[in-house]
């Protein structure tokens, strides 16, 4: 890389790292002793996350430790260049785990291959996270997914619920934390353009399939409509007024968040 690119790439991380760190704070989403395990996809949302970890083991004001890891499962149909996560983690200076296994295919035809997908990644990496101590798992949503997945939730399930910036799980041993929730998809693009992650080398042949694609598809003639859309409708997660909402004086129910979790996994 030219020196030039060099310094537009870094003052690019920089301008990005910042609002990161900042929603850190304002969520506490990181403590001193943290042992954060990053969930990397291959995808650029995952990278951005690995590389922004790594800002802030050296920027947060506090220790952290920072682990990533990749889930292989050979007989889904997708490849990733797991040879670059490696040179990436070298660079960062970040341990990286290549997790390897097969999908239960008797399974996925009662289930749906998507969700026993989903289901194999979680148990192994949260299996992982048993056996290197880490605390927290990361992982690289960012807005847009946060507002698809409302979306869905709404259409499908009937229920107001989305990606929370912070989650505790098995019984409060590992907490799943989402660092980019305050980021939209252009956030990422301006910086992700400037970098060489490479493409999968085979892409998921369900990827196209699904029914976040179809939010997808919508919420892209939404924009058209409004280019604040995203960010006025995440903003409307924490703006609800109960007493304008048709079920209002109803108690609210209460619902099991690994269960839903489970159901996303079908979509």
């Amino acid at each position: 890389m030219k020196a030039a690119e060099q310094r537009l790439t870094e003052k690019a991380l920089k301008k990005v790292s910042a609002k990161v760190i900042q929603y850190i704070y304002q969520t506490e989403l990181l403590a001193d002793g943290d042992h954060i395990l990053v969930g990397l996809s291959g995808g650029k949302d995952s990278y951005l996350l690995l590389e922004l970890m790594a800002e802030c083991v050296r920027r947060l004001p506090f220790s952290i430790k920072v682990s990533a890891a990749h889930v292989a499962l050979d007989n889904v149909g997708y490849r990733i260049d797991t040879g670059y996560m490696a040179e990436l983690c070298a660079r960062l200076s970040i341990p990286f785990y290549l997790l390897k296994d097969e999908v239960d295919l008797d399974n996925e035809k009662k289930k749906g291959m998507c969700f026993v997908c989903a289901w194999t990644r979680r148990k192994l990496i949260f299996n992982l996270t048993r056996e290197i101590a880490a605390n927290k798992l990361a992982f690289g949503h960012h807005m847009d997914d946060a507002v698809q997945t409302l979306l869905m939730n709404q259409i499908w399930h009937g229920t107001i619920s989305a990606m929370p910036c912070s989650l505790a799980m098995l019984d409060e041993r590992i907490r799943l934390i989402r660092p980019m929730l305050c980021l939209v998809e252009e956030d990422v693009t301006a910086y992700t353009a400037l970098r060489d992650y490479p493409a999968s080398l085979a892409t998921c042949p369900h990827d196209s399939n699904t029914k976040r694609q179809e939010i997808r598809n919508v919420l892209s003639q939404i924009k058209s409509m409004n280019r604040a859309a995203i960010r006025n409708l995440f903003r409307s997660m924490e703006n609800i007024f109960p007493e304008y909402l048709p079920q209002s004086g109803k108690p609210l129910k209460k619902r099991n968040s690994e269960n839903l979790m489970e159901r996303q996994g079908k979509e």
